[in-house]
């Protein structure tokens, strides 16, 4: 699997986003943002980012979930 940040363009507001899932990271849980994102064509689409951290039972963050929906 790809990592996320090899889609984001020079966009200012990735900058935000990649703070986001860093809180996320830390099991912060972080509202709805978003991020100007590379397509395959290389043409630019923004979307809609949600994440939420998955803690085990020892309340560590094993994962992050999410959906990107792109406009």
């Amino acid at each position: 699997m790809a990592n996320f940040e090899n889609f984001l363009t020079d966009n200012p507001i990735n900058k935000q986003g990649i703070e986001h899932t860093e809180f996320s990271i830390k099991g912060i849980q972080q509202p709805k943002y978003k991020l100007e994102l590379l397509k395959k064509d290389n043409s630019k689409c923004m979307a809609e980012i949600t994440e939420f951290p998955i803690f085990n039972k020892n309340a560590e963050v094993i994962a992050i979930e999410g959906t990107s929906t792109s406009k």
